[in-house]
């Protein structure tokens, strides 16, 4: 009797034997079952995809039985005994009926991560696969049917361009490009794409960023980009893949023209002329796109945000060795999250923002850059709750703003980060401005600790200060106000007599000396009284406008 058992037993193992003629043949199997059980087609079951558990009765089945097992504490065996684990996890999230069904399956959703032992590392049914078989190089669609070949250690990219071609324009699905290294000697292209997933076996890079490994895509040549996807692609999915640029390729992943709904994830990307990933709207826009959990290294910008780009998430990124880690050209509601930037070398910049507004920075990790951690120019900036170190070399700034004309910076809201430095080695300024930069009242720089820290810029200042009376004088000099801006008319000083002779020559007014205007003073109704330390008052001094 045919059962899903047995056959997830048979395609363990032909996986395990890198028997790919006989994992397409247990494929087929597999697709006939679904459609035995539902009133579904075998084309049907291929087109549709997830999209099987649409029947009504099949849908209600496994919900059933799913509620069930979860209920149980058997989630992996209602997988697998269901033959969900075949389609993916992620469906499952989208068929129970409620909030607390989805959430009782959210902890074993993320626990199918490329890392982990219960990851099923083809989504069945494959409608394409991509593999080596000795000396060649073979795309086969689900039923084994050959689609393309060609030879190992030569030009792949038409084989692996045929199987793309072969999906697209079957309605979209999934290609699988299992483990090996193919040579790309021209870009992959993906013209007006929707409804892919290309999918690997994972990648993986040794500590010093020398040997790319897993499921690698590598360039041969000069090109501009490994994977170039254009004319508004949709909801693509690029996972589990190496990128290797070896220094002669532009960019790893392209994503020209605009598009929505695109996923780049669990990637490994290594050596680009320009960026390891580019997302650019042009003349269209592009939405919401994503990139989480990559590692990036070695290149001018790990990632680069073009033109019209808008609603992004970037997150759980590694990136190492780039000039720039993160650059943002353009584009608005980015956020950017969790991202650990460390440098191998002389780095200038963890993010660098041009004209990108809108943007949450939080709980990320800068680790040695050159210049600063985080530097630009636009308005409407949360950057929060990041950890910023000098270990290994002195960071100018911790933040740096330095537009090329005149601007005034507002609505840019740096708090609760942690600046540090190590040994020798400091963070010079924690924020810094430009010679055409100046900052307004919305620019707020509120709770965040400093250790190792040279200069520490201030939009709000406080202290006491003791003087000593001598029965005429009215006006004495506080001293510096340490504030990030110097224009008296910018400046409010407020001041507070505290002890008993100051008290009695009140009241008393602080101000910005005239002839230095990094210093401020206070004067009295009256002189005090003479004596010694018995003027005391406490100040603060704030930048308003």
């Amino acid at each position: 009797m045919l059962t899903l058992k047995r056959l997830f037993k048979d395609w363990k193992q032909a996986n395990k034997e890198k028997e790919y003629k006989e994992l397409a043949k247990i494929n087929k199997e597999l697709t006939e079952h679904y459609a035995s059980i539902t009133d579904l087609s075998e084309e049907e079951v291929l087109k549709l995809s997830e999209r099987i558990f649409n029947n009504k009765k099949f849908r209600e089945k496994i919900v059933d039985e799913l509620k069930k097992e979860v209920d149980n504490g058997l989630a992996r065996r209602a997988l697998l005994a269901s033959g969900l684990g075949a389609i993916g996890i992620g469906s499952i999230l989208s068929l129970l009926g409620s909030k607390a069904d989805a959430l009782k399956v959210k902890f074993y959703q993320d626990k199918m991560s490329f890392d982990d032992e219960f990851y099923l590392p083809i989504v069945l049914p494959f409608s394409a696969m991509v593999y080596i078989n000795g000396s060649k190089v073979e795309a086969v669609n689900w039923k084994g049917k050959l689609i393309d070949k060609g030879e190992t250690g030569v030009d792949n990219s038409d084989v692996i361009q045929s199987a793309i071609y072969y999906v697209d324009t079957s309605g979209g699905g999934t290609i699988f490009i299992k483990k090996g290294i193919y040579k790309i000697s021209e870009p992959i292209v993906l013209l007006n794409p929707e409804s892919l997933k290309i999918v690997g076996d994972g990648a993986y890079i040794k500590d010093d960023l020398t040997e790319l490994k897993g499921t690698v895509l590598k360039a041969t040549s000069s090109i501009e980009a490994i994977l170039k996807l254009s004319n508004y692609a949709k909801n693509i999915c690029i996972a589990g893949i190496g990128l290797d640029g070896e220094g002669l390729a532009d960019y790893g992943i392209y994503i020209s023209d605009g598009g929505q709904y695109n996923v780049v994830k669990a990637c490994e990307i290594h050596s680009f002329k320009q960026a390891g990933i580019f997302v650019d709207g042009g003349d269209n826009a592009h939405y919401e796109f994503q990139a989480y959990k990559n590692k990036i290294s070695n290149g001018k910008y790990g990632i680069l945000i073009g033109t019209s780009a808008t609603d992004n998430f970037i997150a759980n990124n590694i990136i190492r060795g780039c000039d720039t880690a993160l650059y943002l050209k353009s584009g608005s509601n980015i956020i950017i999250q969790n991202h650990f930037y460390k440098y191998p070398g002389s780095i200038s910049y963890g993010i660098y923002f041009e004209w990108a507004g809108r943007n949450i920075i939080v709980a990320n990790q800068f680790d040695n850059p050159t210049v600063a951690a985080i530097a630009g120019w636009a308005n409407r900036q949360i950057i929060g709750f990041n950890l910023i170190q000098a270990g290994s070399n002195d960071i100018h700034y911790g933040l740096y703003l330095d537009p090329p004309s005149s601007m005034t910076y507002d609505n840019i809201l740096f708090i609760g980060n942690y600046l540090c430095g190590k040994g020798e080695y400091v963070v010079n300024t924690s924020v810094g401005l430009g010679a055409n930069a100046s900052i307004a009242k919305g620019f707020i720089i509120e709770l965040n600790t400093y250790e190792g820290v040279t200069n520490i810029t201030k939009l709000k200042n406080s202290d006491t200060a003791t003087f000593s009376g001598n029965g005429s004088t009215k006006d004495f000099l506080i001293g510096d106000h340490g504030l990030a801006v110097t224009d008296p008319n910018r400046i409010v000083v407020k001041v507070t007599p505290i002890s008993q002779d100051a008290i009695n020559a009140s009241p008393c007014v602080g101000y910005v000396d005239p002839s230095d205007n990094t210093k401020i003073r206070v004067k009295f109704a009256s002189a005090p009284a003479s004596g010694t330390n018995n003027v005391k008052i406490a100040w603060i001094a704030e930048i308003v406008g």
